[in-house]
């Protein structure tokens, strides 16, 4: 299985649904693969002047090919999330292997979302400092997301649900204006519509502080999706990644890393691209903000990672238990920010750190604006070495 997240806060607000919602999907011994688009989450950005919508576009039918190629199945089920299921919707349609496609609570069109976007940004601007409104070229900041000129045109013109759905079963979970809600008979006799009520939508997509994973909802709808399309989800010998994936950019390399008992928690450590563990320079660690995932609101936490590493300092991202990607205590189903079992977390990511060398070296690594420090500093020591936090006011 395939999962698409939304764009923007949305993203964050779904990112603990999905991967519940991946585990259930594991736990049934079939393979789920959850994709961050590109300029999104931990992915990399396009490059420059790259039509945004054409790469993330590329990066489902990418996705989509090196799960069918890893795994054993003959075909595929596709759930996409807001604009995630838009443009799952733009990308599968010509994709033959795909028997099961589940849309939430997807826009109308891609000239729909972009009103609702809009009229978002019209409605949060200036509140509580929510960095929202139109940019100096046209495009517009919605919670720290910010979307070209370019982007929002090339959004304005996607519009999946015009023509015949695609082969296969088609699932509307809370879409009560998509086209292909029309009887069966108008969609063809090898297409298969229906549409499912989500009444958990909303409790879901908030600020994750507050956020509801619709557990229920998920377990039905895999249940679903393997009536629907058992071969999309067969037992696979797709083996198991225990971390070490990399990813390289100018002047850093990044590198998935599992720490803690039992090697439970999950992070992405920031290094400079040429460095040894000989080498390692300054650290900088970086902790959740409220309930988002490591990546952090507007990619705050990922783009200072990356800089920094560029200017020769380590800078892994975590995730503490029951956040982003790594999994809450057993028995535990709401989220606890204010945990003291954070403190086991923050030593643990402190004793990964000590392994890889960092406090080995006298090196200064310079902070960018704008994250210039401020007077407070708290100092904590772990397995011998001493690392210093800053926080801005």
């Amino acid at each position: 299985m395939l999962l698409c997240p939304p764009w923007g806060v949305e993203a964050l607000y779904a990112h603990r649904g999905l991967v519940e919602l991946a585990e259930m999907v594991a736990a049934r011994g079939s393979p789920c693969s959850r994709l961050d688009h590109p300029g999104t989450g931990e992915a990399r950005d396009p490059a420059p002047g790259a039509d945004r919508v054409a790469c993330r576009l590329a990066a489902i039918a990418e996705a989509a090919r090196l799960l069918l190629v890893g795994t054993n199945a003959r075909d595929l089920a596709v759930v996409g999330v807001r604009l995630g299921a838009l443009l799952a919707a733009e990308t599968i349609g010509g994709t033959e292997r795909v028997a099961a496609l589940a849309l939430v609570a997807a826009p109308a069109s891609g000239r729909a979302h972009v009103r609702e976007l809009e009229a978002w940004m019209r409605l949060t601007a200036g509140q509580s400092g929510d960095p929202a409104g139109r940019r100096g070229d046209g495009g517009l900041v919605l919670a720290g997301f910010a979307l070209d000129a370019g982007t929002i045109a090339r959004l304005r013109t996607l519009d999946p649900f015009a023509g015949s759905p695609p082969a296969g079963r088609i699932l509307l979970c809370g879409c009560d204006r998509i086209a292909w809600c029309a009887p069966p008979a108008r969609t063809g006799a090898r297409v298969r519509v229906e549409r499912s009520p989500f009444p958990g939508l909303a409790r879901w997509l908030c600020d994750p502080l507050f956020s509801t994973v619709p557990r229920d909802f998920f377990a039905r709808l895999v249940e679903r999706l393997a009536q629907d399309a058992p071969t999309a989800l067969l037992r696979s010998a797709l083996p198991k990644t225990i971390g070490g994936a990399s990813s390289r950019g100018p002047g850093f390399v990044e590198e998935f890393v599992l720490f803690g008992g039992e090697r439970r928690l999950a992070g992405t450590l920031a290094r400079p691209e040429d460095e040894t563990e000989d080498e390692a320079g300054g650290c900088l660690l970086l902790l959740n903000t409220g309930g988002f995932p490591r990546a952090g609101p507007g990619r705050a936490a990922g783009e200072l990672a990356r800089v920094l590493a560029a200017r020769g300092a380590r800078s892994p991202r975590i995730d503490l238990a029951g956040i982003g990607d790594s999994p809450a205590d057993a028995g535990s189903h709401r989220l606890d920010v204010f945990h003291s079992r954070a403190l086991e977390d923050i030593a643990a990511a402190l004793d990964l750190l000590a392994e890889r060398g960092c406090g080995r070296s006298s090196r200064r690594v310079s902070v960018p604006e704008p994250f210039s420090p401020c007077a407070r500093r708290s100092r904590t020591r772990a397995s011998g070495v001493s690392f210093s936090s800053i926080c801005r006011d």
